[in-house]
């Protein structure tokens, strides 16, 4: 699902206040997790582009119900934020790069992610997209 060729969206809501910084820096690690697990963690070619990453949020502060949105569209991640809970209207940054791209998505929803609560929301989600499709399939 992280790799898979279409567009992906991911919206993060802020229940307590967090600076930048501190957001980057638990982003950073989950992808290296994500990398780790993959067998594909090279520090000396992922520190450059962790870098990028930590400094799109170097000098934001998200206060309770702000949002942060990633916008994955193969091999551009952009992401938004917005301070009033709404979804953001445009990026502030793009990157270009897939697998960062992936690991953003991978670290929230595959096993062992940070977001438990994601992981059973998608699961839930696509189950009932499942039974409809078969429901459809049957009435042929």
């Amino acid at each position: 699902m992280h790799a898979g060729p279409f567009e992906k969206i991911v919206l993060v809501k802020m229940i307590s206040q967090l600076m930048g910084q501190q957001y980057a820096m638990g982003l950073t690690e989950s992808c290296i997790r994500f990398w780790k697990t993959l067998g594909n963690y090279t520090e000396s070619k992922d520190k450059g582009l962790l870098e990028e990453l930590i400094q799109v949020f170097q000098d934001e502060v998200f206060p309770p119900n702000s949002t942060i949105l990633f916008t994955q569209s193969s091999p551009t991640l952009t992401i938004g934020f917005s301070e009033d809970g709404s979804i953001p209207k445009e990026g502030k940054a793009n990157i270009e790069n897939k697998r960062l791209s992936e690991a953003i998505l991978g670290s929230a929803i595959c096993k062992g992610g940070v977001s438990p609560a994601t992981r059973r929301s998608l699961a839930v989600r696509l189950c009932d997209l499942f039974k409809v499709e078969e429901q459809k399939a049957a009435k042929c």
